[in-house]
Formats: C-alpha cells, sequence, structure tokens
C-alpha cells in the first residue's frame, strides 16, 4: 500500500514538473527546483539518483550500439 502511495505521489510530481518545464524559463525553473530540494530533499535526491542512473544507462547503451557499427564496418 505504501509504495503505491509513493508511486502515486511520484507521478502527480513529474506531472507537475512537465507543466513547469512547458510554461517557465531557465532561471525560473533553476529556483523552483532549488525550492522543491529544500522543501522534499529526501524525494529529490531519489529523483536525482534515478535520473542519474537512467542517462548512465543510455550513455552505456549509446556507446555500445557505436561500438558495434564501428566493428562492423571494420569486419566489412
Amino acid at each position: 500500500e505504501w509504495m503505491a502511495q509513493v508511486i502515486e505521489q511520484g507521478a502527480v510530481k513529474l506531472s507537475d514538473l512537465a507543466d513547469t518545464l512547458r510554461q517557465n524559463d531557465l532561471q525560473t525553473l533553476l529556483g523552483k527546483t532549488e525550492q522543491f530540494a529544500r522543501r522534499q530533499p529526501v524525494l529529490f535526491t531519489g529523483a536525482a539518483m534515478a535520473l542519474g542512473f537512467a542517462l548512465t544507462r543510455a550513455a552505456a547503451s549509446a556507446a555500445r550500439r557505436a561500438s558495434s557499427k564501428e566493428q562492423a564496418h571494420v569486419d566489412d
């Protein structure tokens, strides 16, 4: 039950974030991010870690694909 609530709260916050990104400039976004981090430090830290993990996975995947393409060209 508690996990479902956490996920639901995260979904609501993510939806709010998407709306904020559409409606504000970079300076305003940075200010709002700082405010959020101060109000919800645990959630902010978790989200930052999840984002870092996702970006690392995406970069590693892109590097593997690039390496595979280079190897395919060498084999031809």
